[in-house]
C-alpha cells in the first residue's frame, strides 16, 4: 500500500523558489510588497537573486536578493504610470551559482493557507497576477544608492530617498513593516528632491542580520465636524531598503 524512495549519492544542492501572495492590488506609479521564499535541498546555501520576466516596460522590482543567510525576503513591486485596465500576469525566476554554474529556476506563485486552524502551508496557483489601480498621485521614488544600508547597533542612520513629481506629505506617519528586532523608523526630513529617512537600530538588535526593510506611509484620519474621528489608512510603502546590521 505505501512505497518508499531511496537516494543515495553525493549531495546534490539545489532550491526551490516561490512567491506570495499570487495575486495583488496595486497602485500605479507606486510600489507593492512581495514575499519570496526559496526552499534549500541537499545543503544549498547560497543567495538567490529574484528577477522579473519578460515584464512591460516600467515594471521593476527592489531589493529581490534572497542572503545566503535568510530563507526569504520582503520585496517590492515598482508599477509604472498607466492606465487600471485588467490583471497583469507576472513571471519571475530565480538565479544562484552552484560551484562554478549558473542555475536558473522558474519562481512558483503560491499563496499562504491555514489548515484546522493551526498548520500553514504554501499552496502553489498557476499564475501572478497583478492588478492595477489608481490611487492619488503617489511620488516617483528612488533610492539614492543600491549599496546596503548599514546599521550599527546604538545609533541612527540616514538613507536617501529621491522623489520626483511629488514629494511626501509632511503629515505622513512611516512605519517599518515586519522589521526585525531593534530597527524603528525615528522621522523624515524633507530635500528639494527627496527626503532624508532616519533608521534608529537599538543595541539587541540581531548582529550581522542581512535584509530588506519595507517601509509604509499612513495617513491620520480625515477630520469631519460632529462625527467620530476615523483611522490612519495606508498610502503606499517606499522601495526595500536592503540592510545588513553591523557585527561588533
Amino acid at each position: 500500500a505505501h512505497a518508499y524512495r531511496l537516494r543515495i549519492s553525493a549531495p546534490q544542492p539545489r532550491f526551490r523558489a516561490m512567491v506570495t501572495p499570487s495575486a495583488i492590488l496595486a497602485t500605479v506609479g507606486g510600489h507593492t510588497p512581495l514575499r519570496f521564499l526559496v526552499d534549500r535541498q541537499d545543503g544549498f546555501t547560497g543567495p538567490v537573486e529574484i528577477e522579473l520576466v519578460d515584464a512591460p516596460k516600467g515594471w521593476l522590482l527592489h531589493g529581490a536578493r534572497i542572503p545566503s543567510s535568510r530563507d526569504q525576503i520582503r520585496a517590492t513591486l515598482e508599477l509604472p504610470k498607466l492606465k487600471p485596465d485588467q490583471p497583469v500576469e507576472l513571471h519571475f525566476r530565480a538565479i544562484a551559482m552552484r560551484g562554478e554554474r549558473e542555475v536558473v529556476s522558474p519562481v512558483t506563485p503560491a499563496d499562504d493557507r491555514m489548515q484546522a486552524f493551526l498548520w500553514r502551508h504554501l499552496v502553489s496557483t498557476e499564475q501572478f497576477l497583478v492588478m492595477p489601480r489608481s490611487r492619488g498621485r503617489p511620488p516617483v521614488m528612488k533610492l539614492a544608492s543600491d549599496e546596503a544600508v548599514r546599521l550599527v547597533p546604538g545609533t541612527t542612520s540616514d538613507v536617501r530617498i529621491m522623489t520626483s513629481g511629488a514629494n511626501l506629505p509632511l503629515a505622513v506617519r512611516l512605519v517599518a513593516s515586519e522589521p526585525p528586532p531593534g530597527i524603528v523608523v525615528e522621522d523624515f526630513g524633507l530635500l528639494a528632491d527627496g527626503f532624508i529617512l532616519k533608521l534608529r537600530t537599538e543595541e539587541s538588535a540581531p548582529a550581522g542580520l542581512e535584509g530588506n526593510l519595507v517601509i509604509e506611509g499612513w495617513m491620520p484620519p480625515k477630520a469631519k465636524p460632529g462625527k467620530k474621528a476615523g483611522r490612519p489608512y495606508p498610502v503606499g510603502a517606499l522601495p526595500a531598503i536592503p540592510f545588513i546590521i553591523a557585527t561588533p
